[in-house]
Formats: structure tokens, sequence, C-alpha cells
């Protein structure tokens, strides 16, 4: 069977001509041609899209990270064609924001050698292999001739799923991370006089070094850096508390950069007291001359500002009385099925349940859409809702066991946001005693190795692909439909491929519990998550693997709550970086010129589409990117994500739309009122991205040597 590609919803037409015969049987394909990509480790943490063809609308046959070759050390990325030749094949390098040629060697390449190395950085971006040692550092990438700094952002440490010690699935480090910096000068990668400098240790690459990874490519610093480290404590804090994967700080200068800093924990002693505790620690980058301070990443609160000054480097701001939330409330967005809709549901914590209210206008815009084994169109409602939890805290979703609610006893279903069990997409009828399984076409290679098990009550059975299924480009095919008729429609394909296990000691009741297990990527999951018995079909087509998503978003969404939400029924925060930009200096003083994004990091499932979800994007209302971050013009990119209503000054009172609505639900507000009653009015509170709702906490503090405390 051919794979079938459609983008629209209505598919009834489609599935009743083309997929009724998928019922009755399937044949395989040849295999289409294949490309290898060879990436250097420079850009091996890099989000990458690959289409097929260069023009608009040709297919995406590729989308996330390189993946890790161990037998040869190398960063590759291997996609098929979904037709019978390369046509000019188009390579985008998501993190930087840039398309890298591809070149083939002539016009229809039907036989692609094994490896092409391509070099996907450039167009004014330059990026860095850094040893995993100074994960914790600030650095700047410098161009001494002109006094210019620029931000430089970091990505995880890379590695891939192993065995450690114990024969448990762990995760090996290749002992560097990958950092990279935007500075849309295009005359500017390979000069001679730019060198990446670390603010923390004080030293400074060799000019043009891009691989870093042995400690020797680093020398004392001699070039002069228009900016300064600056470091932050408080506390005291707990060393293992959960709120440090969520409770981060943005660091202002007063010429407009802001920087995500992201806490760490450290034990140190107090000079004063000589007492040594736990403290919170962040670290970021301020221009010569500026004026800094840092606020909480909900910012109603905020430190002093504070003065770099010229002759001091690595300032400590060792007194700053900021504390550490004790809640931490987010949105949760959940999907929950139409066998859900009856009965109570809602978020447990510390054995108190808040409710969760079906959304019954947008209950019937989502479904999923398969066919049964006569080629008939099957339907699966799902509705789209929203709680806040205090990620601080453990919680888990419930469900009332009684649906009159005449006592309150609840099952929960752990801390998951896809509550869509109870579909089943169409599979071939199972061999007795076995059980089919719907498996993701992306764990192809688990499946064909035979490393995909499923596990019940410590048995283990080996699942296996149905021969027909079991060539490349050969898998069959489901649609996800949400928000349909509405501006923020999104329509996704899942493919998957039939497989059975021989369970005959199974039964139905029984297969509820019943789990999955990739013994390649190491990660497991069960049914009662992702679907349910249906036949003896067991669905697990949404079991997908995470992978890190890099993203460049627009300025306007940096003081936003955001969110990565997949079709599959993954919900994943996006962890800011830093609006880019630039740092000149007369000498003296530094100044920040805004590029107006900034980079910013999160997940997807690999093989989903996703989307970038703002709960309280556009005046209070939630706001949806398009989907898989593409542009107006179908590339991959979300800076134009940035809707006129929250840039737009309709009142012009000099406080945008979007901001007035944020805070105050309409556009009553002026920027002369002063409605928290402290001394910043609402315009200064727009400038500084403080809370203006919200009186600023009366804040002493002792200077340290070199930073001055400005009023």
């Amino acid at each position: 069977m051919k794979a079938v590609h459609f983008y629209k919803p209505s598919v009834s037409r489609w599935l009743r001509s083309i997929l009724a015969t998928t019922a009755l049987g399937c044949s395989a394909l040849a295999q289409w041609p294949t490309i290898t990509l060879e990436v250097p480790v420079q850009a091996a943490g890099h989000s990458f899209e690959l289409y097929e063809g260069y023009y608009y609308g040709s297919s995406s046959v590729f989308s996330g990270l390189p993946t890790y070759d161990a037998l040869t050390q190398k960063f590759l990325i291997t996609a098929g064609a979904n037709g019978s030749t390369w046509y000019y094949p188009r390579l985008w390098n998501n993190t930087l924001g840039i398309e890298t040629t591809v070149n083939l060697g002539q016009y229809d390449y039907y036989n692609p050698p094994a490896s092409i190395p391509v070099n996907p950085i450039g167009n004014g971006s330059m990026a860095f292999a850094i040893a995993e040692e100074l994960e914790g550092h600030t650095f700047a990438l410098v161009v001494p001739a002109y006094n210019w700094s620029f931000p430089v952002s970091k990505l995880p440490v890379l590695g891939y799923s192993g065995v450690g010690g114990d024969g448990n699935p762990a995760f090996v480090s290749l002992g560097f991370f990958n950092a990279y910096s935007n500075t849309q000068m295009n005359w500017l990668i390979g000069a001679n006089d730019a060198v990446l400098v670390d603010l923390t240790a004080q030293k400074q690459s060799a000019p043009s070094t891009t691989d870093l990874r042995n400690p020797s490519s680093w020398v004392p610093k001699t070039v002069f850096v228009p900016t300064r480290e600056v470091t932050f404590d408080f506390g005291p804090a707990n060393w293992n508390s959960t709120i440090y994967q969520w409770a981060n700080y943005t660091l202002h200068t007063s010429s407009g950069s802001q920087q995500n800093l992201i806490p760490s924990v450290i034990w140190i002693t107090d000079p004063i007291t000589n007492l040594s505790e736990y403290r919170v620690r962040v670290s970021g980058q301020v221009g010569v001359g500026e004026n800094y301070w840092l606020t909480t990443s909900s910012e109603t609160e905020s430190t002093g500002v504070f003065f770099m000054d010229a002759g001091i480097s690595n300032v400590v701001q060792s007194t700053t009385p900021m504390t550490i939330p004790a809640s931490n409330y987010q949105t949760m967005t959940f999907m929950i099925g139409q066998n859900h809709y009856y009965g109570l549901l809602g978020i447990m914590q510390d054995g108190v349940t808040s409710s969760i209210s079906i959304d019954w206008s947008n209950a019937w815009q989502n479904r999923l859409v398969s066919w049964d084994a006569n080629g008939v169109e099957t339907q699966y409602y799902f509705s789209v809702v929203s709680a806040a939890v205090d990620v601080n805290r453990p919680w888990s979703l419930v469900k009332a066991v009684d649906p009159t609610q005449q006592y309150m006893e609840w099952y929960s279903y752990g801390a998951i946001t896809d509550l869509r069990d109870g579909f089943s997409p169409f599979n071939l009828v199972p061999p007795v005693g076995s059980v089919s399984i719907a498996v993701p076409e992306v764990r192809r290679d688990s499946l064909l190795n035979g490393q995909i098990f499923l596990k019940m009550y410590g048995t283990t059975w080996a699942v296996t692909a149905d021969p027909d299924f079991q060539a490349p480009g050969t898998y069959l095919t489901y649609w996800s439909v949400m928000f349909e008729g509405t501006p923020m429609e999104h329509t996704s394909e899942f493919h998957y491929i039939p497989a059975t296990a021989l369970a005959s000691s199974l039964y139905d009741g029984d297969l509820h519990y019943a789990t999955l297990k990739d013994e390649i990527v190491g990660d497991e999951t069960y049914s009662g998550q992702l679907g349910d018995v249906l036949n003896q079909h067991l669905d697990f087509s949404r079991w997908l693997p995470e992978v890190p998503l890099n993203l460049n978003l627009p300025e306007s969404r940096w003081t936003q709550e955001l969110y990565v939400i997949t079709a599959a029924g993954g919900m994943f925060p996006v962890v800011k970086g830093s609006i880019q930009g630039l740092w000149s200096s007369d000498g003296t003083n530094s100044y920040f010129t805004s590029y107006h994004y900034f980079d910013a990091t999160s997940k997807m499932h690999l093989g989903a589409d996703w989307w970038v979800y703002a709960p309280y994007g556009n005046w209070g209302q939630p706001a949806y990117s398009d989907m898989n971050g593409l542009d107006i013009d179908g590339n991959p990119s979300l800076l134009n994500w940035t809707p006129e209503s929250d840039m737009t000054d309709s009142d012009n009172d000099g406080l945008p739309n979007g901001w007035e609505g944020r805070w105050f639900g309409n556009l009553s507000s002026t920027g002369t009122q002063n409605p928290d009653g402290d001394d910043w009015d609402n315009a200064t509170e727009l400038a500084n991205g403080t809370n203006p709702i919200d009186a600023a906490p009366v804040i002493t503090l002792t200077s340290p040597a070199g930073a001055m405390l400005v009023n």
C-alpha cells in the first residue's frame, strides 16, 4: 500500500474510495531513494527540517535532531523521498532560522551517495561545540575590531540512549554541548578576529575556532569585551526541589536586552555569617555602563536596579532578597476523549481536587478519523480543555468513579495530559491467540530489529510487524483534526504499522494495563494512556519518541507563558533563551540593539505535527502558532507569529493592546495610571517588564564592589 497524504479534514470521500481496499489486503512497496546528510559536531544539537523538493509545497521527510551513529561517531540525517526522485532537496536549520543548500550534483538524483557532508552554518550565524564541563558558564561572541558583542545561546549536552551499569536504559553523554550566536552579518562569518569569550573563566577561543571540545582550545582573555558576566545568588534553597525545572528568571538591561536565566543550586558559605547553605544561582550577560535588574519568571518580584561599572567583571549580587515561590501555577492543556465526557474530571494535588469542565462549544471541533474493516469512516471526538496546575507539587488527572457524584471516589490516571483512550485505528485481524498492535511508523527500525516487546504482569512477548508492512514506505494512516472550522484549525496525519504479539494468555480486561517497550530508544508506555481494547486491538500509534526542539520566536511573545503542543497529545514548556541582538561600544558604555526575536528550547514528538500555544496570548485568550512553525511562505519559522492585536495600540495611550489585555482584560487603562499604587505608572511598568497590578516590594540591598545601586 502506498502512503497516502492528505492535509484537509474532509477525508470521507477519499477514505471510501482509496482506503476501502486497504482493509482487504496490502502489498509492500519498493524502497524509495534515501539520502543521508552528515552534520558537523558544531550543529549536532540543532533542529532540522528536510524537504524532498526545493519549492514550497514539497513534502517534509525529516524533522528533528540528527541521529548519532556510534559506529562512525557521526551525526546523520537520513530520509527517504515520497516519490521516485529527489528534486533539489531543501534543508532548513530551524535553530538558526537559515536554509542550507544540499548539492546532489544533478537535476534528478536516483541514487544519492551514502553520506553527504553539509555545512548548516552561515547567513550571519556561528555555531560551536563546547566541552561539557563548561555548561554552566556564560559566553559572548566578540568582534574586537568593532567593539561588538553578541548573545550566545546554549543547547543541552548531547548524548544518546544506552545501557547503564545496572542494565537499565541510561543517557550516555558525548561530553559536549552546542552553542550558537546569530549576528545577522553575513560578512562576519569566518572573520579572523571573531572570538568566543568565556565570561565566567575569563578566557577566549582562537580566532574563528568553533570546535572547542578540547580544553587547550582556550587561551587567557586579551580582547576588550563590551559586556560582563553578572551572577545572582539568593535563597536558601532545598537542593532537590522540583521548582528549578520551572522557576526561571529574567535579566533585564536598560538598553533592552532580556535573558531567561535557568537557576542552579549551589552549596556556599556566607562570608559574613560563616554559615553554609544551599542557594539559588543564576548568571547572565550585561553591557558595560548599563543598568540591570532581575525579575522572576512571572515578573511579580524584582530586585533593585544595578549599574555595571566598566572596570569590574564577574560581579556577584550576594544579598539580593529574591524569594523562591512556594507555588507555581501553570496552565496545562488536556485532550479529553468522548468516552470521558460524562463524569467528573479534576486535578488532584495533596488530596485536594479542582474540577475540569468540558467546553461543549469545542467538543465537536476535534476528532480522530479512521475506518473500519469495510472501509467505512469512523470518528472519535475529543475536547481540548485547560486548567491551572501547581507544577511545584505532584499532581494527577483524576475522574470520579461514580458519574452521578453520589460519593466522591476517584480514579487516578497519573500526570498525563492525553486522555483519548477508547480510540482504535483500523488494524488487521490478528491470528488466533494474538493481539494486534498499532506501532508508530517512526519506530520501524526498533520493530524490525525485534526490539519492541509487549509486557504484562512480568511476562514479555515479542512484537512482530505484519509481513506486508516491513518494506520502507508502507504503513497505515489516520487523521487528527483540531479546532475544525476555526482560524486555528490543525489537521495532522499519523502513520503506523500493523503488528501482532502472541499473547494467548491475555484477555481483554488485562490488555488495558499492558505496556509496550522500545529497547532501542529506551522508553515505555502503557495502553491505558494511549488507547484501550477494541476487538483486541491495542493503539500505541501516538507513542512517539520525545526529542528536543529549538525555536526562534518574536519578541512580542517574551512575556507570555508558552508551550509546545503536539498532535500526539504532548505538552512541553518552552524555555526562553535570550532576545537576540548586538552590543556595540564607544569604549566606555555599551548599547544593545534588539533583533526583535528570541531563541527558545522545548520538546516535540518525533513524527507528530506540533504548534506553539500561549494560554493568555491575545487579550488573555489562547493563541496558537502555525502548525510545525511554518510562516506565510511555508518556511520553518515562527517570527511572523505576531498577531496584530498584540502590538497595535488601538486607543493611542502608549500601551499595546496585548499588554493591556493581559493585565486588565480590556483597553480601559492608560499609561499615566498607577493601579497598584507604587511609584511606577503603567508606562514605566511596561518599559521595565514589571507587573502593573502588584506593587513592587520595598527592597534594601547592599551593593558589592563594582555594582552600584541606582534609584
